[in-house]
């Protein structure tokens, strides 16, 4: 496979200093993997509630509306549950291949997405500090939470089919029927916690940002011509990319949609198979100075020097936005540092 993929693993290889630094412009990685771990304390890290976003707000606006409950005593106990289904499957005899795998996988996945949090923060700290590009891996909780999550998987499934074989087989000879029941009451306890009670923002909707003092809703309503345009690039032959401008001046994107929308870029991740050219800097010098070069022949209106670019980068169609972005991505216009960037992009824009 490696050798295979070498015509395309080797020309990025010299790029990889270059993404990294470009990384490093949001902040020095050592003090990221600090306070972005900060919230994955082993007992979050263990309810899978360790990511720093969930304890964070934007303004007077939390990330997430819901997250305030499950820092509450009740909450705080049922959601150790599924931590302990996954542990307590480790106590059953004979431990399978599989079990042990992914055993080991939940213990390796904790102590790594604790980062420099107890037990043996230290440790950790030091790894991060001596590993060429372990800035990569700032946010141990957000790259590495999903290690837990898939081990859990498997254990809890595991875990909760072998406590309910063990009360079966301990209360069959029981002849007073509200004890031979308790297998059954045992199920219906641990679903309703793990589907019900914990699972409750899916239920009451609050999984889906309704909006607040600053923040805007994240209910968005995308427009049915981008469908339509994705259908018609479907159907052309050949192998070429799309320009679509105006460009961002910011990773991400940002609509004038009916509801507003600011984010990755839903038309790039679920609408069009083709590949984007988006003239924003992804840290790879050599493309960035290529579509430098396309906005400097934008601004010039040098037809011939833009298509020679364009054909450079197998360019065959541009998807030209009439609805303008609103504000820069991740600026809400609620906010008054929003609305005085905002009046300086859209300045630029004209």
């Amino acid at each position: 496979w490696l050798f295979l993929n070498l015509w395309w693993i080797l020309p990025l290889s010299f790029f990889v200093s270059g993404v990294y630094e470009n990384i490093k412009m949001s902040g020095e990685p050592a003090s990221i993997f600090q306070w972005t771990s900060s919230t994955a304390v082993l007992v979050n890290s263990l309810r899978l509630l360790g990511d720093w976003t969930i304890y964070a707000k934007y303004g007077p606006d939390p990330y997430f509306s819901w997250a305030s409950v499950y820092s509450t005593p009740p909450f705080t106990l049922m959601s150790l549950v599924p931590a302990v289904l996954a542990f307590v499957s480790l106590s059953f005899k004979p431990m399978g291949k599989y079990t042990l795998f992914f055993g080991s996988l939940a213990v390796i996945g904790l102590f790594l997405v604790k980062g420099p949090q107890a037990p043996l923060g230290w440790f950790n700290t030091s790894v991060f500090n001596i590993l060429p590009f372990s800035g990569v891996f700032r946010s141990t909780y957000e790259k590495l939470g999903v290690v837990v999550a898939l081990s859990y998987a498997f254990l809890i499934g595991l875990g909760i089919s072998s406590i309910f074989g063990l009360l079966r087989s301990k209360l069959k000879n029981i002849k007073i029927k509200i004890f031979k029941s308790i297998p059954v009451l045992f199920l219906i306890l641990i679903f309703a916690i793990l589907y019900g009670v914990l699972a409750f923002p899916f239920w009451t909707g609050e999984v889906i940002w309704a909006g607040g003092i600053v923040r805007p809703s994240i209910r968005i309503q995308i427009p049915e011509y981008y469908d339509w345009a994705a259908k018609w690039f479907d159907k052309q032959n050949g192998d070429f990319r799309l320009l679509y401008l105006p460009s961002f001046p910011e990773q991400g994107a940002s609509y004038d949609w009916e509801y507003g929308y600011f984010g990755s870029d839903p038309l790039d991740q679920y609408f069009f198979h083709r590949a984007f050219v988006g003239l924003g800097l992804i840290g790879n010098s050599a493309v960035d100075k290529i579509q430098q070069q396309i906005k400097n022949s934008l601004h010039k209106n040098s037809p011939v020097q833009i298509c020679k670019f364009l054909g450079l980068l197998n360019i065959k169609y541009i998807l030209l936005h009439y609805i303008c972005p609103r504000t820069p991505t991740g600026i809400y216009l609620s906010d008054p540092r929003g609305r005085a960037r905002s009046c300086q992009w859209q300045s630029c824009q004209r």
